[in-house]
C-alpha cells in the first residue's frame, strides 16, 4: 500500500506516465547502458520540494495515528478497568481477560505502518531525484550515484534519529510523544535499509549484466 501510494504521488509530482517505457521503449542493453552511465528522468527542484513535503506530511500523519491509536488504548484500559471492578463486586476474578484487538484498532495499526512506509519512500525518492542533479553534472554512474545516496540518507537519518532518542529519553515529553518519536525513529530505519537495498540491488544489476542467465546469476 506505501509503494502504491508513493508512485501515484510520483506520477501525480511529475506529471509523467509514459506507456512507451512500460512496453519496452528501450532494449535491455540500452536501458542498462543508461542506467550504468547515470542516466534518468530529468526532475526540478519544484519536484523534488513537493516529494519531499509529501513525506513530511506522511510524518506529521504517523504522529497523528499514534495519537489515535493511543488515545484508543487508554479507553480499552479503562473499559477493562471498569469490567474488572464489575466482576469483583459481583464476586468473580480480579484477573483482566485478555481481549483481541477490534477492527478499528487493527485499521489503525495497518494506517500507522503505511504512513511510516510512506514516509520512508517519499523521502527515498526526493534523496534520489536530488543526488541525480548532481550525478547528471558530474556524470556519475548509477552505482555511485546510488551509494552517494544512501550514504546521505544513513548519516542524515543518524543525526535525526539521535535527537528524536534524546528528546523520547527527556522526562519533560509524554508518554504518547515517545511513541510517535520511537515510530518514526523505525520509519527512518526502515528508509536507511531502502536506500543500501537500492545501492546492491544497482551492483549485482551491473555483476550478472552480459550473464547467460542473469536470474540466477542474481
Amino acid at each position: 500500500a506505501a509503494f502504491t501510494i508513493t508512485h501515484e504521488l510520483h506520477e501525480g509530482v511529475t506529471g509523467r506516465r509514459k506507456p512507451g517505457a512500460v512496453h519496452g521503449e528501450h532494449t535491455a542493453d540500452e536501458a542498462h547502458e543508461r542506467r550504468l552511465h547515470g542516466a534518468a528522468e530529468h526532475h526540478t527542484m519544484l519536484d523534488i520540494y513537493y516529494i519531499a513535503g509529501a513525506g513530511l506530511f506522511m510524518a506529521m500523519l504517523v504522529v497523528v495515528v499514534v495519537h489515535v491509536a493511543w488515545a484508543l488504548e487508554s479507553a480499552k484500559k479503562k473499559r477493562q478497568r471498569k469490567e474488572s471492578q464489575e466482576r469483583v463486586a459481583s464476586g468473580g476474578s480480579e484477573k483482566e481477560l485478555y481481549q483481541p484487538p477490534g477492527g478499528l484498532e487493527r485499521t489503525v495499526q495497518v494506517c500507522q505502518i503505511t504512513c511510516s512506509f510512506s514516509f520512508a519512500w517519499c523521502s527515498l525518492l526526493a534523496c534520489h531525484w536530488y543526488v541525480h542533479i548532481y550525478a547528471e553534472i558530474y556524470e556519475w554512474t548509477d552505482i555511485w550515484a546510488k551509494v552517494v545516496m544512501a550514504m546521505i540518507v544513513s548519516a542524515g537519518s543518524f543525526v535525526v534519529i539521535s535527537v528524536f532518542d534524546k528528546v523520547a529519553d527527556s522526562e519533560d515529553t509524554s508518554a504518547k510523544v515517545d511513541r510517535a518519536l520511537h515510530t518514526l525513529i523505525y520509519a527512518l530505519g526502515v528508509l536507511i535499509g531502502f536506500s543500501w537495498e537500492h545501492a546492491f540491488d544497482s551492483g549485482v544489476e551491473d555483476i550478472v549484466q552480459g550473464k547467460d542467465h542473469p536470474a540466477l546469476w542474481k
